[in-house]
């Protein structure tokens, strides 16, 4: 860019149709001296007229979207709870695997999400709480259209990819996950959890003398 502040301001829309405009079907690239003749040239193409300098063309293929489903440690107190209100689609999922839930959970999903206390926190409700938001935000995006190429997911969010995919029905996919979350709800809770970012053959070595507090 030049120092004038004309093509300055050219410059920065130049950038930003280049790196952060929306993957939209129609395009038109134009090739102009200065902003004037910029201008000159988008006034013919609103009209209907194609200037020689201007191309204009309809993507075809539609983008590839992936869905990313994540794990545990993303839940809150209340998530969700504006959706539910206002998304009848978003509501309906909901409903229905709460539904499912009757008599897998001591208390009922719904109540546990937007209601009082940090039930939510226990892993018991936790996996089927987030499975259940996650796979009613995919009936939600459906409901508009978008559909996933792919999908993939983290911990739980493992489970609600797989059901999507189709490799099992919703009523399976919750059972599964309510009874993984009772189960590692009931593992001792005085214990602790690190990631270390090195291999087996090095971290092993760095644990003698501590075998009895300490695992792999």
């Amino acid at each position: 860019f030049t120092r004038s502040a004309r093509w300055f301001r050219l410059g920065i829309v130049a950038a930003t149709l280049a790196l952060g405009r929306s993957q939209l079907a129609e395009r038109c690239v134009l090739v102009a001296a200065d902003l004037a003749d910029a201008r000159a040239q988008l006034t013919h193409l609103a009209r209907g007229d194609l200037p020689p300098q201007v191309a204009r063309a309809r993507a075809d293929s539609a983008p590839e979207i992936v869905f990313l489903y994540t794990g545990q440690g993303s839940q809150h107190p209340g998530m969700a709870r504006g959706l539910y209100q206002t998304q009848p689609v978003f509501r309906d999922a909901m409903d229905r695997c709460a539904a499912i839930l009757v008599g897998q959970l001591e208390r009922p999903l719904l109540d546990v999400m937007f209601g009082a206390g940090d039930a939510l926190d226990d892993t018991a409700y936790t996996q089927p709480a987030l499975f259940a938001l996650e796979y009613a935000l995919t009936a939600l995006y459906r409901s508009w259209g978008i559909e996933p190429t792919a999908v993939m997911g983290h911990s739980v969010g493992e489970w609600v990819a797989a059901c999507v995919a189709g490799v099992f029905s919703l009523d399976d996919a919750l059972r599964l996950v309510a009874a993984r979350g009772r189960l590692m709800s009931r593992l001792p809770r005085d214990g602790g959890m690190a990631a270390v970012y090195a291999d087996e053959a090095r971290v092993r070595p760095a644990l003698q003398g501590h075998d009895d507090v300490l695992a792999i």
